[in-house]
């Protein structure tokens, strides 16, 4: 949008003794902008997550399903199963 940013045309304007008044009020408000977007956007993002956390993991195809837990079939175990009194 423009070819020289805020940041120097201000820089010029003050070494210009010119008033940059302008420029520095609209760069304030573009912060102002972006600061409250930023926050809408962690908002929406935590409701995302929130949702997604309840979306169930889809089980393969080749699974077999039982209806008890006696029929499913466990397919592959990894690591040690701690021992206890549970």
């Amino acid at each position: 949008m423009y070819a020289i940013p805020f940041s120097n045309e201000i820089a010029a304007l003050k070494k210009n003794k010119q008033n940059a008044d302008e420029k520095i009020s609209a760069m304030k408000k573009t912060s102002d902008e972006i600061k409250s977007l930023d926050e809408r956007l962690s908002s929406i993002e935590k409701d995302i997550e929130k949702i997604l956390w309840d979306i169930p993991n889809i089980p393969d195809d080749n699974i077999p399903t039982g209806k008890t837990a006696d029929e499913n079939v466990q397919i592959k175990v990894w690591g040690e199963k701690p021992a206890g009194d549970f």
